[in-house]
C-alpha cells in the first residue's frame, strides 16, 4: 500500500471512531413537563402535576448505546446546554451560561450562589405496591 493509500484508511478509522465515541449519548429537547414525567415513570405509575421550570435547553431526554453509564434512556437536566453532554468534550470550559437564577435550597446548603437552576417536579401515585427510581449522577 502506497503513502496515500495508507492515509487516507487513517484518515477513515479516525473519521469511523470519531463518529462511533461521539454517537453513543443522543440528546432531544421540546418535551413538556408532563412527557418527560411519563417517561420516567413507565407502567403502573400515574404523574400529575409536572411543571419544569429553567431554559428549554437544559432538559430533554437520552438514549445512550453503550455499558458504561448505567441507564440507556431517560431524562436529562443540565444547568447548561443538554446538547454539550454529547462531547466530544475537548475543552475543560465546556458550558453554556443562561443567566437565570439558581436554586434557592442549593444555594442556602452550599452557602455559594447558584446559577442557571433547572427544577422538575412532579407527583406520582403508585398503581401497585412497589415503585423504582434508577437514575444517574
Amino acid at each position: 500500500m502506497n503513502y496515500l493509500g495508507k492515509l487516507t484508511l487513517l484518515a477513515l478509522l479516525f473519521t469511523v471512531g470519531y463518529q462511533y465515541s461521539t454517537g453513543q449519548l443522543t440528546v432531544t429537547n421540546g418535551y413538556t413537563a408532563q412527557q418527560l414525567g411519563n417517561n420516567l415513570a413507565g407502567p403502573n405509575i400515574n404523574v400529575f402535576n409536572a411543571t419544569i421550570n429553567g431554559n428549554p435547553l437544559q432538559y430533554g431526554y437520552f438514549q445512550y448505546v453503550g455499558t458504561d453509564l448505567g441507564v440507556n434512556s431517560g431524562v436529562i437536566l443540565s444547568t447548561g446546554n443538554i446538547y454539550d453532554a454529547v462531547g466530544p468534550n475537548s475543552s475543560a470550559m465546556t458550558s453554556t451560561s443562561f443567566s437565570t437564577l439558581g436554586d434557592v435550597d442549593l444555594t442556602e446548603l452550599s452557602g455559594f450562589p447558584t446559577f442557571d437552576a433547572v427544577v422538575f417536579e412532579f407527583d406520582f401515585e403508585a398503581l401497585g405496591d412497589e415503585i423504582e427510581f434508577n437514575f444517574q449522577f
